[in-house]
């Protein structure tokens, strides 16, 4: 994590864009103040991660069944196995 603090201070110091391809949805929801998800070499959504982690970008997008929690400092998704999505999750 130590990298991805340094760049969040020095994009925030120097008032810079930083460019950064992530594949994990987690790490880039807590550093990123934007996000853009693509799905076949096209942009699929764009904004804050608030905005981008939805369920239905995880199914659409990956393919996944998951629930985004969103009672911590960033929203933050946990996969779910078939089957074991409970309702009110």
């Amino acid at each position: 994590m130590g990298v991805m603090e340094v760049l969040r201070g020095l994009a925030e110091e120097r008032n810079l864009a930083v460019v950064i391809a992530l594949h994990d949805l987690n790490l880039a929801a807590t550093y990123c103040h934007r996000l853009m998800v693509m799905k076949t070499g096209s942009i699929y959504g764009y904004g804050t991660p608030e905005e981008v982690l939805t369920e239905e970008m995880l199914r659409s997008v990956y393919g996944i069944e998951a629930v985004v929690k969103r009672d911590l400092s960033a929203p933050y998704m946990v996969p779910v196995r078939p089957g074991h999505l409970r309702e009110g999750a």
